[in-house]
């Protein structure tokens, strides 16, 4: 395994996720978005922008891993770990500002929609790229 091979996998899925993102909430649901997240009308700027991949980068190495350490190096054994992680964590992590700050419905669809878009892209190009980049010992 390289580990150059490695970090690649993380920043092309990192890229992809940002990409997605992007379009996500800057053109599907962009003007629900900005009616609905508080703060959400400023133009987005650099440091945010950087701040977003820089979070990109981490989800994807720790989904790698998690990735690695299950054996699910094939495409649909990535998918069904990146589904299971957008559903205990990134979903259910959101619903608490559902529960605890009357978060509204509509925009806890969009970020648990493009969480799960950005998590199946991502395991897609895990599941799809060489085997050697995905640690597989634990």
């Amino acid at each position: 395994m390289s580990k150059s091979n490695v970090l690649a996998s993380i920043v092309v899925a990192a890229i992809v996720a940002f990409i997605a993102s992007s379009v996500w909430y800057g053109i599907i649901f962009a003007g629900v978005w900005r009616t609905l997240a508080p703060g959400a009308s400023h133009p987005i700027g650099i440091g945010e922008m950087g701040a977003q991949f820089v979070r990109n980068l981490v989800v994807a190495a720790v989904l790698l891993r998690v990735i690695g350490l299950t054996g699910s190096v094939t495409l649909p054994r990535a998918v069904g770990v990146g589904i299971l992680c957008w559903f205990g964590f990134q979903a259910m992590a959101i619903a608490g500002s559902v529960i605890h700050e009357s978060y509204p419905l509509a925009l806890y669809a969009i970020h648990t929609g493009d969480a799960l878009v950005t998590t199946l892209l991502m395991s897609f190009v895990f599941g799809l790229w060489p085997k050697r980049a995905i640690r597989t010992d634990r």
